[in-house]
C-alpha cells in the first residue's frame, strides 16, 4: 500500500581552516609574568576597604560573626558577665546567624565609621536560666480576626 523509498542524504562535510594564526593574528599567548601583581593586590585592597564601609546587611557572614564576637566581649565587660557566659553569647550569635536572625539593619545598631556594633536592642539575658534570647521589638501586629468581616447575627439572617 505504502511503498516509499527513502534515499540516504549525504552528511555535510565541515572543513577546518588551514591555519588559525592567519585568521587570528592578534591572538598571541600571554604569559603570567606580564601581569603586574602589585596592581591586582592594590585593586583587591581597595575593594576590601570599600566593602568594610557597607551597612550591616551588606557585610558578609564572616565579618558579621567577627563583629558579633567583638560585641560579645564588650557586652560581657559592660555587664560583668563571666567568661562562660560570654562564650555562651558567642555561640548564641553563631546560631542566630545560621538561622538568619540579626540580618536586618533594624536588628542591630551598627556604626559604619567605626565599623563596630553599638548595641543590639532585642538582646535579652535571662538571669534565672542564664540564657540569651532575642525579644521581638516590632510593634504589635493587627490580629487577622479584626480585619475579617463582622459576624452576622441570627435576627438579620431570618428576615
Amino acid at each position: 500500500m505504502f511503498n516509499l523509498q527513502v534515499e540516504p542524504t549525504p552528511e555535510p562535510v565541515i572543513e577546518k581552516p588551514p591555519n588559525t594564526s592567519i585568521l587570528y593574528p592578534y591572538n598571541a599567548p600571554v604569559s603570567l609574568t606580564e601581569v603586574n601583581y602589585n596592581e591586582i593586590d592594590s585593586l583587591l585592597e581597595k575593594e576590601k576597604q570599600h566593602n568594610k564601609l557597607d551597612s550591616w546587611n551588606k557585610i558578609d557572614k564572616t565579618e558579621k560573626l567577627q563583629k558579633l564576637h567583638a560585641y560579645a566581649e564588650t557586652y560581657g565587660k559592660l555587664h560583668a558577665l563571666p567568661a562562660k557566659e560570654v562564650k555562651h553569647l558567642k555561640h548564641f550569635f553563631i546560631e542566630c546567624l545560621e538561622k538568619n536572625k540579626l540580618q536586618k539593619t533594624k536588628d542591630i545598631v551598627y556604626n559604619k565609621e567605626s565599623k563596630e556594633i553599638t548595641s543590639i536592642p532585642s538582646l535579652f539575658f535571662n538571669t534565672t536560666s542564664h540564657n540569651f534570647t532575642l525579644k521581638i521589638t516590632d510593634p504589635k501586629r493587627v490580629s487577622t480576626m479584626k480585619s475579617l468581616t463582622p459576624k452576622r447575627s441570627e435576627s438579620e439572617t431570618k428576615e
